[in-house]
């Protein structure tokens, strides 16, 4: 799996990489992270609906 990432500045970077930890965090997972949710996507909407759910259970 490959994750790209860019910022026009070292803030909006920074930001990126923190969604990206959100969007992977799993507590319940033995290395804190579960690269399974990106895998069992099928689309490029399951992707979306991934980290859109990922971020706003941080938000709540």
């Amino acid at each position: 799996m490959l994750i790209t990432l860019a910022g026009s500045s070292s803030d909006e970077h920074m930001e990126g990489l923190m969604e990206v930890t959100q969007v992977l965090d799993d507590e319940d997972s033995e290395t804190g992270v579960d690269l399974d949710k990106l895998r069992r996507c099928q689309s490029k909407q399951d992707i979306y609906r991934v980290i859109d759910e990922a971020l706003a259970a941080e938000m709540a």
